[in-house]
């Protein structure tokens, strides 16, 4: 273990009196997060630590609406329009006709309004109802607005249910969304998700009741016409908006408030990682080339300790540079904020031992590049594509791909691993577990390929 100990000295001694490469590894990682932050982010100076609100959204309201008739009794809905009512809190009046009902007599939609610590729909959108697609796109494009939604004609006639038309018909709402403000589309398609899932239960519970009344027409007029059906119906569609609250709290109840430098700094710490790890790596490759390499297997030094003693290095490296950006990006937060805030959490020993897990994954899958590339440029080309497909797959681009993908990237543990810990969340002991084990088997296939180059040592 002397002799690996040796190696990672050397090649750490290397890194750290290289002042371009110091530059390279830790002020470009902790700008280029930081910019992020800011820009795509939302985050403000002065921001209290970067809560969201006052989302800019355009609103398109393209729904035709559906007329009904029970046993003669005509009755109109507009689906579109009473989700635009919602986001842009009009309420829902002219969306059904007949309903003019207010949440304080509901107690349902009243209890669902949320306490202290929730944020409601007005507080969070900043909607503006516009009439043309063109122009909802435009302002997408121009950075106007972070997202535009659009309710297709077809809305309320595929999504309502009848006697005649008992199923539901697959409809979609489009969300037209900026790149530069991926959290805030994410979370726009969240209360569209939340909203329309009440509207299909909503619809669901009439589709039983129409079921069964259909063998008795005058029942069916009798309780479409009765004021105590119209109330309740009421009650629905005017509980959708104070169902919809955002409140982030801890296990034991307290309000929770995730930094948005966490949630894109945690993933471009891991991002970053990936690239020195197999920057680091591909000094294997360049004393192969002078042929230190060589001079140092003809010792008495098994092949594994100079693998190890390379790894050793690359690991100490990743872990520094994650810790200098884990530490940078609280004294930004702290900064725009107006005053001190550790935005990681309090959990100092789980936010050490996700980093150390973290430096571990990367430092593997950097012994594969630099053992199975052939050169320097060879392994560039490989470790650049291995990281974005990473990032890509762990969602450091703002958008998270289905689980089955993101579960085989590094960046979507470790990246989940620190925003639970700033959210109060310790339970990252499955993180930590999958991103040892992926250090453990990276490196083990990336010692077979190494002796595979080297010879049986």
């Amino acid at each position: 273990m002397r002799k690996a100990f040796i190696i990672a000295y050397k090649d750490l001694y290397t890194t750290f009196t290289d002042r371009n490469l110091i530059l390279l590894m830790f002020a470009a990682p902790l700008v280029l997060s930081a910019i992020i932050g800011v820009t795509f982010g939302g985050i403000a100076v002065g921001g209290g630590g970067g809560a969201l609100s006052d989302i800019p959204v355009a609103i398109v309201n393209l729904d035709e609406g559906v007329s009904l008739s029970f046993s003669g009794q005509d009755s109109a809905i507009n689906y579109g329009a009473l989700i635009a009512g919602v986001l842009s809190g009009e309420g829902v009046g002219g969306a059904v006709s007949g309903l003019s009902r207010d949440t304080a007599d509901c107690p349902a939609a009243a209890a669902a309004e949320g306490g202290e610590g929730t944020m409601t729909l007005e507080q969070l959108l900043a909607p503006v109802m516009l009439t043309s697609v063109e122009e909802a796109r435009r302002r997408v494009e121009a950075d106007e607005v972070a997202a535009a939604v659009i309710i297709p004609a077809s809305f309320s006639a595929d999504l309502q249910v009848s006697p005649v038309k008992p199923a539901l018909t697959p409809v979609s709402i489009e969300v037209y969304s900026s790149p530069e403000r991926p959290i805030s589309a994410q979370i726009i398609r969240g209360v569209l998700d939340q909203i329309g899932a009440q509207f299909a239960a909503g619809n669901v519970t009439l589709s039983a009741l129409i079921a069964s009344l259909a063998s008795d027409p005058l029942r069916i007029s009798s309780v479409f016409n009765s004021s105590a059906f119209n109330e309740g119906i009421g009650c629905v569609f005017a509980g959708v908006s104070s169902s919809v609250v955002i409140d982030r709290q801890s296990i034991s109840g307290a309000e929770v408030v995730i930094n948005p430098l966490v949630m894109i700094g945690a993933a471009q710490a891991v991002f970053f990682g990936l690239f020195t790890a197999n920057g680091q790596a591909s000094s294997i490759i360049i004393e192969r080339k002078n042929w230190t390499l060589q001079r140092l297997l003809i010792t008495p030094t098994p092949a594994v300790i100079v693998l190890f003693g390379k790894m050793l290095a690359v690991f100490i490296v990743v872990a520094v540079q994650i810790l200098f950006l884990v530490v940078g990006l609280t004294l930004l937060a702290s900064l725009l904020g107006g005053s001190p805030q550790f935005i990681w959490g309090t959990n100092i020993p789980g936010l050490l031992a996700v980093i150390a897990a973290t430096a571990l994954g990367t430092a593997g899958i950097g012994s594969i590049t630099a053992a199975a590339a052939k050169s320097a440029e060879q392994a560039g080309v490989i470790g650049s594509i291995v990281a974005i497909f990473s990032a890509v797959f762990g969602g450091a681009f703002g958008f998270m791909p289905p689980p089955a993908l993101a579960n085989l990237s590094i960046v979507y543990w470790g990246a989940d691993s620190f925003t639970r810990l700033a959210a109060g969340n310790n339970d990252i002991l499955l993180n930590l577990l999958v991103m040892v084990l992926y250090g453990a088997v990276t490196f083990a296939i990336g010692f077979v390929l190494f002796r595979s180059r080297i010879g049986d040592r």
